[in-house]
């Protein structure tokens, strides 16, 4: 065998163990990547699980409102439309958005009543850092309190923010307030 032979053997041979090894490493990266991908598919998995199950206790909660407040299902559409769209423009989740529409629903509103009410009452709770469901009973007490009707819940919440915003006192200081002097209002 002419030396220009061997050499060509020998480089052959090189590359064919750098093929064999530049394979092995396509199958590190490849079982790798299945690994990621199974991770990635499993948490995608879980997140719309949780998804499902989010929509399924929102629903659940609209109709709740919407049997409480005797409302349509023409009703159920505004009250979900509603709840999504201040919970994708507020602090609030559509959930919590939902919770306080049952809040209001106990307290005897009607669903035109909570549709109009809802606005004031996170722009309440919101200047009050206090969650939606104190928000909701601290106003619906100040309504019953001074005699007003429901659609004067957005006046009313104009007045209970400008009281505790111009004193010392906090929104639930004022809503405690309220329990006492209510009766003697």
């Amino acid at each position: 065998v002419s030396p220009t032979v061997s050499r060509i053997n020998s480089s052959l041979g090189s590359l064919g163990s750098k093929i064999g090894s530049l394979g092995k490493s396509f199958n590190k990266v490849n079982k790798a990547l299945v690994l990621g991908f199974t991770a990635i598919t499993g948490a995608v998995a879980v997140l719309g699980i949780k998804a499902i199950k989010s929509f399924g206790e929102f629903d659940r909660q609209i109709k709740r409102v919407q049997v409480l407040a005797g409302g349509t299902e023409e009703d159920f559409k505004s009250l979900m439309d509603t709840a999504f769209r201040l919970g994708s423009s507020t602090a609030f989740s559509a959930q919590e958005v939902a919770e306080a529409f049952e809040e209001f629903a106990k307290a005897g509103f009607s669903v035109t009543q909570i549709l109009k009410a809802s606005e004031s009452t996170l722009g309440l709770a919101t200047a009050g850092n206090i969650n939606l469901a104190e928000a909701v009973n601290i106003s619906v007490a100040a309504l019953n309190a001074f005699g007003r009707e429901a659609d004067d819940m957005n006046g009313v919440a104009t007045i209970l923010t400008t009281s505790f915003t111009n004193s010392a006192q906090t929104l639930e200081d004022l809503g405690q307030a309220l329990k006492f002097v209510a009766p003697l209002a």
